[in-house]
């Protein structure tokens, strides 16, 4: 009797005449009961395919789960495959991923592709994962070559992913418009607010700037377990904490609790994790879901820009005076965390604020940087305006009036400037006159006086 490997028969080509393997498919059953592992594989794929004997995907899934169970990784593929679509067993998409799993385990090249990029969390929302692996199981079934099915998972993976770019692309223009829209009703940000309408003011800025996230974020956290995530945070892992923080924030698989999330970012936060740290320190800026605290704000984000957070870093100097007094308008935050991102109209937005002192100080390094920012972004007018900024603070510069005297002895000395100020100086003029003239009269009335 002919005996053929595993391997022997995945080779042969399908178009074998049935004659000449008459009695393969009778010796593979019979060393298959007596638990030969190969046999038992080469039963479940003559079952699966149809070779030699009727297609039957219930006999199939049998015998593969008879050698999985002994560790043969391509029984454990093909298992893995047919359960996640139901083919030949009630769909079990706990099971299919079971037995991909443990064949990605044995380093099978198809199945460690298939965990890692279709059954982990980072995968294109435009990718439907039974479609995805049906195509793949053909691809598969075909050839009986494992590369080609992974070309083909490539393909699909990639054709998902140009979807996603294109659908985040509407959406972020279509927020974007919005903003917009809200930013002009809104008119230029003042640089203070008083009472309730700052409240107000910052409760209708702040869910664009504290609570939104991207949809590649929110596409993230809705495929990331909860009970996994809630675990991991509570045994201590900083990102499981931060991702938990984020999820309580924008009500995703849990309510919104942002008690809950300030919690939870604090925590993170404690660990030195960047993106926790800027969370946390911006509510306790603005009182967002925490009794507000300017100076720990300010030093939490500080922390965040240490530690490297590109948002942080670029806030700081906007907030050198948060503590002394003048805010940086919240208008001026929310260009500011889009210009970071590389937004061409926020970074153009934001020189505006810094050329016209509205909502900050008038700083034209400043403007002329994000104007320049913008220009690179391809905001086309920001190149002329950076240009001439740059001009007029040069003119403004040579016009400014040298130093007096009396300047630069008040510099020199590191006195305090106002002791410079001339009507200051007039001031001291007119008092020593005075204290000359009264000193000279009372001397006047005691020399007549002894005369007399």
């Amino acid at each position: 009797m002919l005996m053929m490997s595993s391997q022997a028969f995945a080779g042969v080509s399908r178009h074998v005449e049935v004659s000449e393997i008459p009695d393969a498919y009778a010796w593979y059953q019979e060393k298959a009961q007596q638990g030969n592992v190969d046999a038992q594989f080469n039963v479940g794929l003559m079952r699966e395919t149809g070779w030699s004997v009727p297609e039957d995907a219930k006999i199939a899934i049998r015998w593969y789960r008879e050698a999985a169970r002994q560790g043969h990784v391509n029984a454990q593929i093909r298992l893995g495959m047919m359960y996640y679509l139901g083919v030949g067993a009630r769909q079990s998409k706990i099971k299919g991923r079971k037995w991909i799993r443990e064949a990605a385990k044995q380093k099978h090249v198809l199945a460690v592709n298939l965990y890692e990029k279709i059954l982990g969390d980072d995968v294109p929302h435009g990718l439907n994962t039974h479609s995805a692996i049906q195509k793949i199981r053909k691809v598969y079934l075909e050839g009986e070559n494992a590369n080609s099915a992974v070309s083909e998972l490539t393909r699909l993976i990639t054709s998902a992913r140009e979807q996603d770019s294109r659908e985040e692309k509407k959406r972020e223009d279509s927020t974007m418009r919005e903003r917009r829209a809200q930013r002009l009703n809104e008119g230029p940000a003042r640089s203070r607010f008083e009472g309730v309408n700052e409240q107000e003011r910052v409760k209708s800025v702040s869910p664009g700037f504290l609570g939104d996230a991207s949809s590649r974020e929110s596409h993230s956290l809705a495929r990331k377990s909860i009970t996994a995530i809630r675990s991991q945070a509570k045994n201590g892992m900083a990102n499981a904490q931060y991702n938990l923080g984020r999820m309580y924030e924008l009500g995703i698989q849990v309510s919104v609790d942002k008690q809950q999330a300030r919690s939870w970012y604090k925590k993170a936060a404690d660990q030195s994790y960047a993106q926790a740290e800027y969370r946390f320190g911006i509510a306790l800026l603005y009182g967002d879901g925490i009794d507000k605290d300017k100076v720990q704000g300010k030093r939490w984000l500080i922390k965040a820009a240490e530690h490297k957070h590109p948002v942080a870093k670029n806030m700081i100097e906007g907030l050198r005076s948060t503590v002394g007094g003048t805010d940086m308008s919240m208008a001026a935050n929310w260009y500011l965390e889009d210009a970071v991102e590389g937004d061409a109209d926020a970074a153009f937005h934001l020189g505006k604020l810094y050329e016209h002192g509205w909502g900050v100080q008038i700083d034209y390094p400043m403007a002329i940087k994000w104007y320049q920012r913008a220009s690179k972004l391809g905001r086309k007018d920001a190149k002329t305006l950076a240009l001439a900024l740059r001009d007029h603070s040069r003119i403004a510069s040579a016009m400014k009036p040298e130093n007096n005297a009396v300047e630069r002895f008040v510099q020199e000395q590191g006195l305090p400037k106002w002791l410079a100020h001339p009507a200051l100086f007039i001031a001291l003029i007119v008092l020593l006159l005075w204290v000359i003239f009264f000193r000279g009269g009372n001397r006047k009335k005691k020399i007549e006086g002894m005369n007399d």
